[in-house]
């Protein structure tokens, strides 16, 4: 059946970027994201993005690193090269 197939959607969340071996908190977390810990006191990404900010610019300054963060490495991983994307 899959190799008939034209195409195979894949749906995966956190697990698959942590199986890649993206970290989330630590030393990853303090270089990129330090001030908002030292403003917002939350130690790690996740919980960064579900942090009640108090404005729209609060939010998208920390998504934008955020995504720009997990985005470009992502396109460099080897595990990421086993799926094709179109």
């Amino acid at each position: 059946m899959i190799q008939n197939a034209e195409a195979i959607v894949i749906g995966a969340g956190a697990g698959l970027s942590s199986a890649a071996g993206y970290e989330y908190s630590g030393k990853r977390f303090h270089e990129n994201f330090h001030d908002f810990e030292a403003k917002y006191n939350f130690h790690d990404m996740y919980t960064g993005g579900f942090y009640p900010y108090k404005t729209l610019e609060e939010y998208w300054a920390y998504w934008s690193r955020y995504i720009f963060l997990i985005d470009i490495p992502s396109r460099l991983s080897p595990f990421t090269k086993n799926f094709a994307t179109s």
